[in-house]
C-alpha cells in the first residue's frame, strides 16, 4: 500500500487527533488542580507544563495563554454541569414534585462543588472578577432547567400559578445565592442536609409558621 494513501493518511490523522485530544485533557487536569491549590494568579503556563509532564511550547500549541486554558477549563466545567441537570430532570420526572425539586438541586450543588475551588479562585483575584461575570451563558441554561422544573410544580399544582412568571428567577437567586455566597463571605459551606432546608424555604416561605407545613406537597 502507498504510505501516501487515502486510507493511510486518514488512519495517520485520526491517531494525531486522539493524541491531541490526550494531550489536552492531561493539560485541563494539570490546570484545574494547579488553579485549585495555588489560585489562578499564582499558576504560570510553565507550572501547568511541568504538571503534566509537557514542554511549555507543547502548551502554548495547544493555549495560546493562560486565559484561553481557564476559559476551556471553566466551558468544560459547566457543561458537565448542565449534563447532569439534565440527566437530574429525566430521571425524575414521574416523580412528585418535591422530590423532583430535592432531585434537581442536589445534582446542582453537587456539580458545583466539584470545581468550587477554581471559583473560589477566581473571585479571590479581582482582576478575574470580569472574566467570570462575562459567562452569564450557564446561568441562563440553568434559568431554563429551573424553569422546566417550575412547570412541573406548576401541573402538580404544587406551586402558585400567580407566581409563576417569578418562580425560576426565584430558584435560582435562591441556588446561587448558597454557593456562592461562602466564597464571598466567608461562612460555611452548604451541607447536604440543607437541601431539606432550601425545599422549605422554597416551599414554603421564611416565616417560621412555615416549619408547620414542611412536609405539604411531598
Amino acid at each position: 500500500m502507498n504510505s501516501d494513501s487515502p486510507s493511510r493518511t486518514g488512519v495517520q490523522s485520526k491517531l494525531r487527533d486522539r493524541i491531541r485530544e490526550a494531550t489536552t485533557n492531561e493539560i485541563l487536569a494539570a490546570a484545574n488542580s494547579l488553579f485549585s491549590e495555588r489560585g489562578v494568579e499564582r499558576t504560570s503556563m510553565a507550572d501547568i507544563a511541568a504538571r503534566a509532564g509537557l514542554a511549555v511550547g507543547t502548551l502554548y500549541n495547544h493555549f495560546r495563554d493562560r486565559e484561553a486554558l481557564l476559559n476551556t477549563l471553566l466551558d468544560s466545567h459547566q457543561g458537565k454541569l448542565l449534563q447532569e441537570l439534565d440527566a437530574a430532570l429525566l430521571a425524575c420526572a414521574e416523580q412528585p414534585f418535591t422530590e423532583q425539586l430535592r432531585t434537581v438541586l442536589t445534582s446542582f450543588f453537587a456539580s458545583f462543588e466539584r470545581y468550587r475551588p477554581l471559583i473560589e479562585s477566581l473571585l479571590q483575584r479581582s482582576g478575574d472578577l470580569p472574566t467570570a461575570s462575562r459567562r452569564p451563558k450557564v446561568m441562563f441554561e440553568v434559568y431554563a432547567r429551573f424553569e422546566t422544573l417550575v412547570k412541573r410544580g406548576l401541573a402538580q399544582r404544587v406551586l402558585a400559578e400567580p407566581l409563576a412568571g417569578l418562580l425560576p428567577t426565584l430558584l435560582l437567586g435562591v441556588a446561587r445565592t448558597v454557593v456562592v455566597g461562602p466564597i464571598l463571605t466567608g461562612a460555611p459551606k452548604m451541607q447536604p442536609s440543607d437541601i431539606e432546608l432550601l425545599l422549605r424555604f422554597f416551599l414554603h416561605g421564611a416565616s417560621s409558621a412555615s416549619s408547620a407545613g414542611a412536609g405539604a406537597g411531598r
